[in-house]
């Protein structure tokens, strides 16, 4: 009985540390960045809104040793990239089909580079879970709500391996004009500690 336990723990363990080393690279990435540029405690680089995630995602690949970079599913070996991951709190998956950063230890980061860090969105009126909330017909009510994130990484730090899902080896990070990075996890606490 207490192997299964071990097992669990272990791999909890290994999947936090690749956690904190992968946040570390992306803020030492960020720092070269901002040397190379001149520019320190700005992250203007991430916020050419000229640019396509694509585009971010090759310039920002080159602040990593030897990463790859796939800008589609359709790239030369890079179909395996492009993957589903399931939501923490919620049933369903999100599609990981932007634009790609692999690094060697196989850790992916995903990038969107929006179109301006402040915008509307439209959303849904959501339950405690996250989850769209229907009326009797089965009808979701939309909400407009501000965003003010400049790009949003997303990443897995164990690639397409399992169990693809947020909060265990896949995590968000939102990038605001005004910046730190902000891990949005399951795992925060734990990568705190």
């Amino acid at each position: 009985m207490t192997m299964p336990s071990l097992i669990e723990k272990h791999k909890e363990k290994e999947l936090i540390t690749r956690t904190k080393r992968a946040i570390s690279e992306i803020k030492n990435a960020a720092l070269m960045a901002q040397q190379e540029t001149g520019i320190i405690g700005d992250y203007t680089f991430w916020f050419n809104h000229s640019n396509s995630s694509a585009k971010t995602a090759q310039n920002f690949a080159r602040y990593f040793t030897g990463a790859k970079v796939c800008t589609s599913e359709n790239s030369q070996g890079c179909k395996e990239f492009f993957y589903k991951v399931k939501y923490a709190t919620k049933e369903g998956e999100r599609s990981f089909i932007h634009p790609k950063i692999i690094l060697n230890d196989d850790t992916l980061i995903e990038i969107i580079q929006n179109s301006s860090c402040k915008r509307s969105a439209v959303d849904c009126v959501q339950d405690a879970n996250g989850a769209c909330v229907e009326d009797e017909d089965g009808n979701i009510t939309p909400v407009i709500k501000p965003s003010s994130e400049c790009a949003i990484l997303y990443i897995d730090v164990n690639g397409s391996n399992s169990p693809n899902q947020f909060g265990r080896d896949a995590h968000i990070v939102y990038l605001f004009l005004k910046i730190t990075l902000r891990l949005i996890t399951g795992l925060l606490k734990a990568v705190k500690a």
